[in-house]
């Protein structure tokens, strides 16, 4: 089977223009534009798609990680994670601890089967909002 990982130009239902990149193994011109294989297509409307999203409050103390269990898309996927205050307030400057040591929300895969979402760095009831995004990364 030809893999062709990278299209740019005319998608194979001949109409339509435009650039897809596959992940490794999945042949880029004949992946649906919306398939989970895709690590970017140039019509998607977002520049990543999100596979999920949500809140999560810590239960820990000082710091320790609370994870929560994520759909499983067959590769390891980007993750961000920031403090949300309530109402419309979300901090990507939060500073967890005191100078010389601030640092701010942690977040990581701690497992990989099942994937767990590990967020740290949050005091016991402080909440994060999460976001999951179909771009594959390299543990190391």
């Amino acid at each position: 089977m030809t893999s062709r990982r990278v299209i740019i130009g005319k998608y194979a239902d001949g109409v339509t223009y435009g650039l897809k990149a596959a992940l490794p193994g999945y042949d880029a011109l004949t992946l649906d534009d919306n398939s989970g294989s895709l690590s970017f297509n140039s019509n998607w409307t977002d520049i990543a798609p999100v596979l999920q999203a949500g809140f999560l409050t810590s239960t820990a103390s000082s710091g320790v990680p609370t994870t929560v269990a994520v759909s499983h898309p067959g590769y390891v996927p980007y993750v961000e994670a920031r403090k949300f205050e309530g109402g419309a307030v979300i901090r990507d400057d939060y500073i967890y601890g005191d100078a010389p040591v601030r640092i701010g929300v942690g977040a990581w895969w701690r497992g990989y089967s099942p994937l767990l979402l590990a967020i740290s760095r949050l005091n016991a009831g402080d909440t994060c909002i999460y976001v999951v995004y179909g771009v594959p990364v390299s543990l190391s």
